[in-house]
């Protein structure tokens, strides 16, 4: 998962991970259900790729509801996926699992994969360029129409509803044990240390990423969710 510096995950912030957000767990239940949705149709035996995977959070969930798929992780902090690894081994699923320290363009040459999850991943990249890169390079691991869901914030600070939206959230950040000061900093990183385009421009970014089908499948205030399919 490629990360802004202020967002290097060490040792410490990746053991605090998991817990810092599970207040907010319902949330992304339904992005894990949706993901599970879209990717429905996937034969039996498919081979996904879960970049920037984090702890695990959505390959424990899609390898227990198709037990017959295969993963590749991806992820470039050694801390992360270090849990992920553990959490692997602890469900039984590590003959089903191929994990790459790194990103998507350091990966061994293989077969293409039917699917590809990024979920909280390319908003890190700032430069519109690199994000669009970021998504090309999944395209370029993809079958032609092969399917990408992919999750980020996005969204304009000059939208009429951002202020309705911000008061919404704000509480939510504070569940999570963030201090005033502290929720302060993260409205202020966004469009700063985290990318915040429209859902439009995002959306447009992906298909000039190679993929077409391109569909805003959901909205969670300011978290956004796609799918879309690589351009055969």
């Amino acid at each position: 998962m490629a990360r802004t510096r202020e967002f290097t995950f060490d040792a410490e912030r990746a053991a605090k991970y998991d817990g810092m957000f599970a207040p907010m767990s319902p949330l992304k239940g339904a992005l894990h259900l949706l993901t599970r949705l879209a990717l429905a149709d996937l034969p039996d035996g498919a081979r996904v790729m879960s970049v920037g995977a984090g702890t695990g959070s959505e390959l424990m969930y899609l390898a227990a509801a198709f037990p017959s798929w295969r993963f590749t992780v991806v992820e470039p902090s050694a801390p992360m996926l270090e849990i992920c690894r553990a959490r692997i081994a602890e469900a039984g699923i590590g003959e089903r699992c191929t994990l790459h320290e790194g990103v998507v363009p350091t990966l061994p040459a293989g077969p293409p994969h039917d699917a590809a999850v990024a979920h909280f991943v390319s908003h890190f990249l700032v430069e519109p360029g690199s994000r669009q890169a970021f998504f090309a390079d999944i395209a370029a691991r993809l079958a032609p129409g092969g399917h990408l869901v992919a999750a980020d914030i996005a969204g304009s600070k000059a939208e009429a509803d951002w202020p309705a939206m911000v008061r919404l959230f704000d509480p939510g950040l504070a569940l999570c044990g963030m201090d005033e000061s502290a929720r302060a900093d993260y409205w202020t990183s966004l469009g700063r240390d985290v990318a915040l385009q429209s859902v439009g421009e995002v959306s447009a970014l992906i298909g000039a990423a190679g993929f077409e089908q391109v569909t805003h499948m959901c909205r969670m205030l300011h978290m956004h969710g796609w799918h879309a399919r690589r351009a055969g």
